[in-house]
């Protein structure tokens, strides 16, 4: 059975996800005799156990058992010895394709409104043309009848 696997059976009739150190354990150790599959991996559960009960300095948060379980495990892009891969990163490729897609789409989103914002200008400076020619007339027609 795989991590994700034995994570999810671990996690049935309960709203929260096992820790990852109660994992290791149940993959681990035999719950029934409490023979462990080697001894790398009673010596990691050991450190884990000492972390845990290490007091924490004043003002400073305590590590979650996570944050515990990677630091002794060593865990590098979401792999864990003996466990395998948890939640894998996005590779380096898939992030920058998803940053060139939302630059693309931020500048069409910027070239629709600065064509919606060309359009208005375009519309506002026809409307001061035909006033600026309506006025030309009014003065032409005002002229005419001051000379008359």
């Amino acid at each position: 059975m795989s991590f994700a696997q034995h994570r999810h059976v671990l996690s049935q009739g309960s709203a929260t996800q096992p820790s990852l150190i109660k994992v290791w354990y149940c993959t681990h150790c035999n719950e029934t005799t409490q023979c462990w599959t080697d001894e790398i991996a009673q010596q990691k559960y050991d450190t884990i156990v000492l972390m845990q009960s290490e007091p924490t300095l004043e003002g400073s948060n305590p590590l979650t058992d996570d944050e515990i379980f990677e630091r002794v495990m060593d865990m590098r892009s979401g792999y864990a010895l003996g466990l395998g891969h948890g939640v894998v990163p996005p590779s380096f490729r898939s992030v920058s394709h998803m940053s060139c897609e939302a630059r693309v789409h931020k500048a069409d989103l910027w070239a629709v409104a600065s064509a919606a914002q060309a359009e208005q200008a375009a519309r506002e400076a026809a409307e001061m043309r035909v006033q600026g020619e309506q006025a030309a007339r009014d003065v032409a027609a005002a002229r005419v009848a001051f000379t008359e």
